[in-house]
């Protein structure tokens, strides 16, 4: 095997371990703020989704956050003018 990992917690004090806490913390950041945007989007437009609707756009918005990236929310958009049609 490689060499394994280390933690942030088995450093000193200093730029390795605050470097390696960020790593360590930004992704559990990043989904928590994702989360959050999805609950705000459907409470605020009225929204029901399942689970697995809610997880699928969380996902969706933690890429937005990580890259910027926005061409998925016209195929969001057109999905979700569609379900709510049918109703």
């Amino acid at each position: 095997m490689g060499a394994s990992k280390k933690s942030y917690e088995d450093l000193q004090m200093g730029f390795d371990r605050t470097q390696l806490y960020k790593e360590y913390t930004q992704p559990q950041i990043n989904r928590s703020t994702a989360l959050q945007a999805v609950m705000n989007f459907c409470k605020v437009n009225q929204i029901k989704l399942t689970n697995v609707e809610i997880m699928a756009l969380t996902v969706k918005y933690v890429n937005f956050i990580e890259s910027g990236d926005t061409s998925w929310a016209k195929a969001v958009d057109k999905y979700l003018m569609s379900k709510y049609e049918e109703i």
